[in-house]
């Protein structure tokens, strides 16, 4: 049961492209709308903001230091653009946020959509996983006995978003928070939706998952990411195996090593 969640949260805790030099630190903050720290991002460091919630809608754990109250409608919802949640029937989830920004020493061009989406590119950063494009950016996972197989679209879009009503939407409200920031519209947005999740010894793994990446133009040759997640679900590990602090560590471990192991290959 661990090996099913180190697997497939590592990858799905957060966006396939981090590329962040050395070995950066984990600063935890209080609430997803979180202000962007500068000082914190040209140390190279990642803030990061995290929510995991039972399928009765109660926290179960929040980087928050303070007791607070889930709100789906205004935590959650507006990152469901599939409408997953109006779907489900009697299906219930556990919920996962998450927000997680930081600094890549490249200029904003190296994000292309071309490059974003190139089958060759994101196994170069996934080395432990066959990623296999099937489709117009459309791909699939393979998974292993202990984790799942999943497919993954991804999508591009740019100001003023009049390509899509939903993440328009959904980048004006998000941006709308970051004002206080001094942000601009994000140069580029990338939507990465995971689903066709197998089971992994007889059990249901996730439902879905969205990650929304937002890409800024920073200093002079730099990009800001700032990522969101949301996560559907089915089961976490049982107790005595460590319950959801599993999940949480190796979440963080993966954010970890993920970021090391790209900033080797981006070299």
């Amino acid at each position: 049961m661990i090996n099913i969640f180190l697997k497939s949260f590592s990858i799905l805790g957060i966006s396939l492209f981090l590329l962040i030099n050395n070995n950066p630190a984990l600063k935890k903050e209080r609430s997803l709308d979180f202000v962007v720290d500068k000082t914190t991002l040209e140390n190279e460091d990642i803030q990061y903001y995290l929510l995991l919630v039972d399928k009765e809608g109660e926290v179960i754990s929040e980087t928050s230091d303070i007791a607070t109250e889930f709100s789906f409608e205004e935590q959650a919802k507006p990152f469901d653009i599939f409408n997953y949640w109006d779907k489900k029937g009697d299906d219930k989830y556990f919920i996962l946020v998450t927000k997680v920004a930081y600094v890549v020493d490249k200029e904003i061009g190296f994000f292309s959509e071309e490059k974003l989406s190139d089958a060759s590119f994101l196994n170069d950063r996934l080395p432990d996983y066959k990623i296999e494009e099937i489709g117009e950016r459309k791909y699939k996972i393979q998974g292993s006995f202990f984790a799942p197989s999943f497919e993954f679209d991804l999508a591009f879009y740019k100001p003023p978003y009049n390509q899509n009503n939903e993440v328009k939407d959904l980048v004006v409200n998000m941006c709308h928070s970051q004002k206080v920031d001094g942000l601009p519209m994000p140069s580029l947005t990338m939507v990465q939706h995971n689903y066709n999740f197998s089971k992994v010894l007889l059990q249901r793994t996730s439902k879905m998952s969205m990650s929304i990446s937002n890409f800024y133009p920073f200093e002079k040759d730099k990009t800001l990411e700032i990522n969101y997640t949301l996560n559907y679900i089915y089961e976490l590990p049982p107790k005595f195996l460590g319950g959801h602090n599993i999940v949480i560590n190796e979440i963080l471990d993966g954010i970890k090593g993920l970021i090391i192991k790209t900033r080797e290959l981006s070299q």
